[in-house]
């Protein structure tokens, strides 16, 4: 099993932004366990199946960029995170370059939540994707996170279609 590194929440503790490394795997790992669900909660080791996993899928999408993933972290220990996956689009005549974005996942460790910090991410990621010269970014907002996808400057497009399978 993978041990948690958890930061302990301060409300004078100062945090800091940057894209993620290699390095940075545990601590993404350990975010994506601790919002995996009730079924997770208060599980203190990650099962090495789903670290192992999550570990290589991460190493290859930060290898080749195909991936930006914006940390933000306070004493070296990472409390939230935004994945950013670009998309590539069909080349058209007069736009040979085209890529947009889509939101996969926002995670803010649980001590850290209702401090602004999932707005502060959604924004950083956003000039991220622009300075990229993505097209435009999509999200898939949940309930709880709908108005902070909206106060950044997100709008519900409609109708949204999904095939599941």
């Amino acid at each position: 099993m993978v041990n948690l590194k958890i930061q302990p929440y301060s409300e004078t503790a100062k945090f800091t932004f940057r894209l993620a490394k290699p390095a940075d795997v545990p601590e993404l790992a350990r975010l994506r366990w601790e919002h995996a669900g009730p079924a997770m909660r208060g599980v203190r080791q990650i099962d090495p199946e789903f670290y192992e996993s999550f570990k290589k899928f991460m190493l290859a999408r930060l290898a080749n960029e195909e991936w930006l993933v914006l940390v933000a972290e306070i004493k070296g220990c990472l409390i939230a995170c935004v994945y950013l996956q670009k998309i590539a689009r069909l080349p058209r005549p007069g736009r040979l370059k085209r890529e947009f974005g889509s939101i996969t996942a926002l995670f803010v460790q649980r001590e850290y939540r209702g401090k602004g910090l999932r707005g502060e991410l959604l924004r950083e990621i956003s000039e991220m994707a622009q300075a990229e010269g993505l097209e435009y970014v999509v999200a898939r907002a949940t309930a709880e996170n709908r108005s902070v996808f909206r106060l950044t400057g997100f709008r519900q497009i409609d109708p949204e279609m999904e095939l599941c399978f």
